[in-house]
Order: structure tokens, then C-alpha cells, then sequence
């Protein structure tokens, strides 16, 4: 119960500190929805986010989990509860969705053993971790066309192929939380109009892909993840994007954005106008040797973030393909009393690639032939170092072929790239 308290006192401090300085940005940015009064903005924000906390698992009576049956077998079906890990959870299978709840993860392991994708938290649950807890070894895989794939090892809220509007979090306090070797990828490189995001950590956002279709793709719910008083590793994770039109984002951690990806005839409609929102809070994080890349000779690729992937909109097609693609909603990620380290991270398209070590905003498009794309980013994407080291060390952006554009690097705020290879 005082664990619970002082995650309590611990979260409203920390959103307290958050709600003012966004409000007080978004004031300052004139957005609309924000020019009314301040005082109205920010108790409205707070009241929201009181429901979604009294909302948040209660403290049931704890169960000791050490194998894999018993973790999906209560996560699953058990609404708000209360386990802790005795042993490392070796996944058998992967890709289900997990209810609210409680997870105390001891050092132990939750290992996708290279074979199998990661949780996903279902929208409108919250999850809250506590200790030291790894995910490691997941993978989730695209393997047909005009198919998506997000989260690597953890996914929350977001939308894929569907509709999205409701309210998710997840909150670490007094963790060390490791993301290692978790990857997206294809099977092939004849894979048409696919889209992967994530790697590590997919927080928020929308995405779609289409081949010889048409997908319509929307998310407007809100998102939130929490980091306190923790350590958190994204280290080596990697996503693989596909042959014609595909696209990648993200590499360790993707909060917010949209992302479509169409093939021939397929038209992809895609629309973010959510809330995403990642804060970090006297926490130590360290993106490492993260990976946004594309398979053997693809062409028309995008890849964005390496590392950190926050908001913005990116679109690929080719041929007779149409995409139309938009990122309107907002993405924030706050730094406070926090160090953080961007080193080795790479991005890799063909065409466009954007990011290297920290993507915020901007917008990108690549295509081929008689592809018509239309990609829009008009929301907000707010990156806050408050009292906080940061230190980019050999992250890097690489180019492909003709028509190729990158930008970015260590670090790549706002602006846009076209590029179209005919």
C-alpha cells in the first residue's frame, strides 16, 4: 500500500509539473484549442488526468508468476492484477494483449526468444512495472503485403488497421527497464505497401498499409508513459522495413506520428490526431546502437527516429498507388532532473531517412513512378530537457539511392523531406 502511495504522490507531482509546462508551450505556440483560459486548460487537463489515476489497478493480493502459462493465463483474463515475477517468462507465442495490472519484475526476464512478438496493452488499460524488469528478444514480423506491424516488445494504445480513441498508460517507478534485441522486420523483400514502427517501445500514434486495396486508418486517443526514479536501456533494437513502399520509424522508442505505406493500386488513408505523451523523471536513459533500416536491395524506403521517434508523419508508395497520410494530433516527451544518452544509433533509407539519434516533428515522403502522396504534419511535437544532461555521440543518418534526402543525424526537429524517384 505505501508503494502504491508513494507512486501516487510521485505521478502527481509529476504530472502537475507537466500539465503547466505544456499548457504554458501551447499557449506560447497560439494552437487554437489552447488560447482559452489557461487556468480552465490546465484544470481540465489535470481532472482527466485524476480519472485515468483512480481508474488504475487497485492493490490486490499479490501472486508469484514464474513461467509462462500462468503469466498469460492472469494477465489475459484478470482485470486489475497484482503479480510478481519469480522467474524469467519465456514467450511461447506472442502478439495478445494484456488487461490492467500490476507487474513487480524482480531482475527477471520476459524473453520473446527471438520468435515471438510482445505484449500489447489494450486500449483503455493502464499497467504499472515496479523493480527491475527486461524485455528482450521479441520480434514481430510483416509477412504478407499491405500488412503493418508495431511494438517489437511492448505496444500501448496506438491504432493498426483500425479506430483508436481511448485512454492508455503505463508507469514505471523505482525501475531498471531494459528493451534489448527487439526487432520488426519482413520476411522478404518482396513484401508490398508495409509499414513497421516501434522496435523497443511503441507508445500512441496510428498506422496503415495498403497493397491493391485501400485501408483507413485513425487514432485519437490519448497515451502515457511514465519513468520515475528508473534506468531505462533501449539497446540494440532494430526495424526492418519491406520491398516497394514501405517504411519504418522509430528503432528504440516511437511516441505519436502516423505512418501509411501503399503498393500498386492500394490506397492508404492514415490520421493521428491523439495525444502521446512520454515523461522521464530523475530517471537515466540510454539509446544504444538502435536500428531503422531496410532489407537488401528495396527501393522507395523511409526511415525516421533511430533512437527516439516523437510525432510527425511519413508516407511511401509506388506505381499507381495513393497515400494520403497526416499527423495532427500532439507528442511529448519531457526530460526532468534526467541524463540522457543518444550513441550509435543509424537510420538507413533508400529514398528518405531522417533522425539518427532524436526525430521530433517534421514530415517525409518517398515515391516512384506514377505514385501520388500527400503528407501532411500539422501537429505539435514538444521535446522539454529540464535540469537534465544530453549527449549525442556518432549516431548517423545514411542516404540510398537517387533522389534520396537525409537529414538529422544526432538530432532532427521540425521541417520536411520529399523525395521521388522516377
Amino acid at each position: 500500500m505505501k508503494t502504491i502511495l508513494r507512486a501516487a504522490i510521485a505521478f502527481f507531482v509529476c504530472v502537475r509539473h507537466t500539465v503547466l509546462g505544456t499548457v504554458s508551450m501551447l499557449n506560447k505556440k497560439r494552437i487554437p484549442i489552447f488560447n482559452g483560459s489557461r487556468k480552465a486548460v490546465t484544470f481540465s487537463l489535470l481532472l482527466a488526468t485524476f480519472s485515468l489515476f483512480l481508474a488504475a489497478p487497485k492493490a490486490y493480493a499479490q501472486t508469484s508468476v514464474n513461467n509462462f502459462d500462468n503469466f498469460i493465463a492472469i494477465t489475459t483474463v484478470t482485470n486489475n492484477y497484482n503479480i510478481s515475477l519469480t522467474g524469467n517468462i519465456l514467450f511461447s507465442t506472442g502478439g495478445f494483449s494484456v488487461l490492467s495490472g500490476t507487474i513487480t519484475g524482480n531482475g527477471y526476464v520476459l524473453d520473446g526468444q527471438n520468435a515471438n512478438a510482445g505484449i500489447t496493452l489494450s486500449s483503455g488499460n493502464s499497467l504499472f512495472f515496479y523493480g527491475p524488469i527486461t524485455f528482450q528478444n521479441f520480434k514481430k514480423v510483416i509477412s504478407s503485403s499491405g500488412s503493418a506491424a508495431q511494438g517489437g516488445a511492448l505496444f500501448a494504445a496506438g491504432a493498426y488497421n483500425t479506430y483508436s480513441n481511448s485512454t492508455t498508460m503505463l508507469d514505471f517507478t523505482n525501475a531498471t527497464v531494459n528493451f534489448t534485441g527487439n526487432t520488426v522486420t519482413t520476411v522478404s523483400d518482396y513484401i508490398y505497401g508495409s509499414a513497421a514502427q516501434g522496435g523497443g517501445l511503441f507508445v500512441g500514434g496510428a498506422v496503415s498499409a495498403g497493397a491493391y486495396g485501400g485501408i483507413a486508418n485513425s487514432s485519437s486517443g490519448t497515451a502515457v508513459v511514465n519513468f520515475t526514479s528508473s534506468i531505462i536501456n533501449f539497446t540494440s533494437n532494430t526495424l526492418m522495413s519491406g520491398a516497394i513502399g514501405s517504411v519504418a520509424q522509430g528503432g528504440g522508442l516511437f511516441v505519436g506520428g502516423a505512418v501509411s505505406a501503399g503498393a500498386f493500386t492500394g490506397g492508404t488513408n492514415n490520421s493521428s490526431s491523439g495525444t502521446a505523451v512520454v515523461n522521464f523523471t530523475s530517471s537515466t536513459i540510454n539509446f544504444t546502437s538502435n536500428m531503422s533500416t531496410y532489407t537488401i536491395g528495396t527501393v522507395r524506403t523511409v526511415g525516421q527516429g533511430g533512437g527516439l521517434f516523437v510525432g510527425g508523419a511519413v508516407s511511401a508508395g509506388t506505381r499507381g498507388t495513393g497515400v494520403n497520410n497526416s499527423g495532427s494530433g500532439i507528442a511529448v516527451v519531457n526530460f526532468t532532473s534526467s541524463t540522457i544518452n543518444f550513441t550509435s544509433n543509424t537510420v538507413t533509407g533508400e529514398n528518405a531517412a531522417q533522425g539518427g539519434g532524436l526525430f521530433v516533428g517534421g514530415a517525409v515522403s518517398a515515391g516512384v513512378g506514377r505514385t501520388v502522396i500527400n503528407n501532411s504534419s500539422s501537429g505539435t511535437a514538444v521535446v522539454n530537457f529540464t535540469s537534465s544532461i544530453i549527449d549525442f555521440t556518432g549516431n548517423m543518418v545514411q542516404g540510398g539511392r537517387t533522389g534520396s534526402a537525409s537529414q538529422g543525424g544526432g538530432l532532427f526537429v521540425g521541417g520536411g523531406s520529399f523525395c521521388r524517384n522516377i
